[in-house]
């Protein structure tokens, strides 16, 4: 997930209206059509009971399907799309991973689609999901519960833009399974809203896990050259790759 919490989290509370709101999720993924590129660093920290992890990234994002992510901390990662392959690399495996992006599964292909420092992570899963409005607007706030799987709500701040996004335990409960909280707002020269702060409490079952991503130095429809994907994917060519994450992990194919 593109992505966070801070402050007291929101809980439902009351009944949900029975009335169906308007494709809100619809909408606002919408309002990202227009971003072309983007280029940004990326500063992630979560903490956990293990301690905290801090995780240093440069992206650069581009139509249709391209991506250059490199982390430089704690491990040296590369994942490269020039919009045909998609590469990705951790310094040290004997293996790298590599797909045709039409072959990519669902949830790989989604972190191509996602506009960085967006919350289409999230709204994408949701495009086609129900959508009821909680109660009428607050001092201008709305809350939208969202029926899919899993269920959420989102809640929109007065200007409209998605301030917080929970995700419920698929077994109920008060306590949401995680929220996002977004902050730091700036806007495209098309009008999109981007939140370059997201802080996010992710609620185990026996531990909890905090995490602050900053997206610096944002810059939306700076020109980006083909080259600079081609050049990265040559830097590529002396490594072994394959299309089965089983072969770099063994029985746990998960990538780190």
């Amino acid at each position: 997930m593109h992505s966070t919490a801070c402050g007291t989290c929101l809980l439902l509370a009351g009944l949900v209206s029975p009335a169906v709101a308007g494709p809100i999720v619809s909408n606002l993924l919408a309002g990202y059509d227009e971003i072309a590129t983007v280029r940004c660093d990326v500063h992630r920290e979560a903490t956990g009971p293990q301690g905290t992890v801090r995780r240093l990234s440069r992206v650069i994002w581009a139509r249709p399907d391209r991506l250059l992510s490199e982390t430089f901390s704690p491990l040296r990662r590369r994942v490269v799309s020039d919009g045909t392959t998609f590469w990705s690399y951790v310094e040290g495996d004997l293996w790298g991973f590599s797909r045709a992006v039409a072959e990519l599964d669902e949830d790989m292909r989604r972190s191509l689609l996602v506009v960085p420092g967006t919350p289409m992570d999230l709204l994408l899963r949701w495009a086609t999901a129900p959508e009821r409005e909680q109660g009428p607007p607050s001092n201008g706030w709305r809350r939208i519960v969202i029926g899919g799987t899993p269920a959420g709500e989102v809640v929109l701040d007065p200007a409209g833009r998605p301030a917080q996004i929970a995700i419920y335990r698929p077994e109920g409960g008060e306590e949401p399974l995680a929220v996002w909280t977004y902050s730091g707002w700036v806007r495209s020269s098309g009008g999109a809203w981007i939140p370059t702060r997201h802080d996010v409490v992710l609620r185990g079952p026996s531990e909890m896990l905090r995490e602050t991503t900053r997206f610096e130095n944002y810059r939306v429809g700076t020109p980006v050259e083909t080259e600079e994907f081609n050049r990265a994917v040559r830097a590529l060519q002396h490594l072994r790759f394959t299309n089965e994450w089983s072969v770099i992990y063994g029985a746990s194919p998960a990538p780190r």
